[in-house]
């Protein structure tokens, strides 16, 4: 099943070796292009994003970058109580 999100939804952003805790700042209608907001920085598609990423899922159930198309993973996390 796909992780479809909403604005609000805390998440674990994985790209190559880097993980790092995001959350959704916003979400297309759909819940299929978002994006995430985050402290830090991570390096994508031979750059690099600082504090926020759009991403895309397909409709093979995978994440991507939406502006260099590099795969990403992206899995709920939940929230520190």
């Amino acid at each position: 099943m796909s992780l479809v999100l909403e604005a609000g939804d805390a998440v674990l952003l994985t790209v190559g070796e880097q993980t790092i805790e995001a959350e959704v700042l916003f979400a297309s209608g759909n819940g299929r292009s978002v994006m995430l907001e985050f402290d830090g920085a991570v390096s994508v598609g031979g750059g690099l994003a600082l504090a926020m990423l759009p991403v895309l899922l397909g409709d093979d159930g995978t994440w991507s970058e939406i502006v260099t198309g590099s795969p990403v993973d992206v899995r709920r996390r939940r929230r520190p109580s």
